[in-house]
């Protein structure tokens, strides 16, 4: 049997080369780098030598060893294409985009009809956000290697991160003409579809995927969600319970799932669901806010705020969530609180229609009319047509006594939603206008004899 060590010391530097590149195909890569090297001791400005040795540090997961190998092979030659393209491959996986994009480039301008440089490139765009970009370096992917599929799918996944969704489904049809086969394939036509409203032929591409892999957790995981969005819900319950007996700790699944159990009013048995999220993904800010709010509706108030003060400390701009503390603040009569939360909420998005509407509710039931008006005058900047905004404005107006703004703002209220009449009518905020004729004018009342 030929001597694979790398203790020889009578090797020569082409045999310790030569044993290394035997003892790599044989999947022994320590080894292979150690003869290597030893080579690298006599021949330090052998390009390949440093490129190879780069190739399989790779190939261990050792990438900043990997990229120190190829600093040294594009030093000694800066013309190899594949050498660039390997750096850059190390770059990308250690995270290093930005790098990784020069790397990439230095190889599509030595080698322009490569589509491969040309396809990661792109994907490396796209995980900066530049997806623009990657959009026209997939595209030049396709162009040269026109049955490239994973370069048509990925191009079909950067379009639907931009909402091009009819596009997306179009160019992921034209990776699955190339590999039919591929489930993930199916399961992102399924998704652009669902995102298009296209639901029946959503599912028929998730059943394609189901038929391929029938434990596909991703594919499991889409046709729950469609499912739900159809009103499908012991379906979508039983596609997530699947989906959750493949990986059982999976934040997507775990929280669609919750979001199934509540449509289906099982508020407990989705709580048991979100304890578990929690406990595998304790800084997750999605959780913590549905887990406010089902609290909220189970009536354990306290625990709602505390669980929606927890979604806060991770992401404390987030308008929504202020304006859900504020709702359950005012179910307990906190008022003053409340009007907190909701400026808060109003700081960070103060375009909100719905914001300044539910801090001039609170204001209002705290006794504060006059800013109340304010708030509701700013609702009505902002979406001029409200007869909620209108009908509360007047409530406030006759708690001031001013009956004329408060017919003026009921009238408006009623001709955008004559169901306000009945409201009005047995409203305590009017009892001072029930005598009037104008209030009975404009409720079409009977005057009393």
């Amino acid at each position: 049997m030929a001597n694979l060590s790398c203790n020889d010391r009578e090797q020569s530097s082409q045999g310790w080369y030569s044993r290394g590149l035997a003892l790599s195909q044989m999947g022994w890569y320590e080894a292979a780098i150690s003869c290597l090297d030893r080579a690298l001791v006599s021949h330090a400005d052998d390009f390949e030598m440093w490129h190879y040795r780069g190739y399989l540090l790779g190939k261990l997961g050792r990438y900043d060893a990997a990229i120190a190998s190829y600093q040294h092979t594009v030093q000694l030659n800066g013309s190899n294409a594949k050498a660039w393209y390997n750096y850059a491959q190390a770059l990308t996986k250690l995270g290093r985009h930005a790098a990784a994009i020069a790397h990439y480039e230095k190889a599509i301008a030595l080698t322009p009809h490569n589509p491969k440089p040309w396809y990661q490139h792109g994907k490396a765009l796209s995980r900066l956000g530049r997806h623009h970009e990657a959009i026209y370096s997939l595209e030049k992917a396709v162009a040269i290697q026109s049955d490239h599929y994973k370069a048509w799918g990925y191009r079909g996944q950067v379009l639907g991160k931009l909402g091009c969704f009819e596009e997306a489904v179009t160019s992921v049809e034209q990776a699955i003409k190339h590999q039919p086969d591929d489930v993930n394939l199916w399961n992102f036509r399924a998704f652009g579809l669902w995102k298009l409203e296209k639901h029946p032929e959503a599912l028929e591409s998730l059943e394609t995927a189901l038929t391929l892999a029938p434990k596909n957790f991703q594919a499991l995981c889409t046709q729950g969600i469609v499912l739900g969005s159809l009103g499908r819900l012991g379906e979508a319950r039983s596609s997530f319970d699947r989906a959750l007996a493949i990986e059982p700790d999976d934040l997507c699944a775990l929280y669609n799932q919750t979001i199934v159990l509540r449509k289906l009013s099982r508020l407990e048995a989705a709580l048991n669901y979100l304890d578990h999220a929690i406990a595998m993904h304790p800084n997750s800010f999605k959780i913590w806010v549905l887990r406010g709010l089902i609290l909220w509706e189970l009536g354990r108030v306290e625990a709602a705020i505390q669980n929606l003060d927890r979604a806060l400390l991770l992401q404390t701009d987030h308008p929504k969530v202020w304006q859900y503390r504020g709702h359950v603040l005012d179910s307990l009569h906190r008022h003053d609180e409340a009007i907190g939360s909701y400026l808060k909420a109003l700081m960070i998005e103060p375009y909100n229609h719905e914001g300044w509407v539910s801090l001039g509710v609170a204001l209002q039931t705290a006794g504060y009319y006059s800013d109340a008006i304010v708030s509701f005058d700013k609702a009505l900047g902002i979406a001029p047509d409200n007869a909620t905004v209108f009908y509360q404005e007047a409530r406030c107006y006759a708690r001031q006594n001013n009956r004329e703004w408060a017919l003026e703002h009921l009238r408006r209220a009623i001709a955008l939603q004559p169901d306000y009449r009945d409201e009005a009518e047995h409203d305590r905020a009017f009892e001072d206008l029930h005598q009037t004729l104008e209030f009975q004018r404009l409720l079409a009342i009977a005057p009393p004899f």
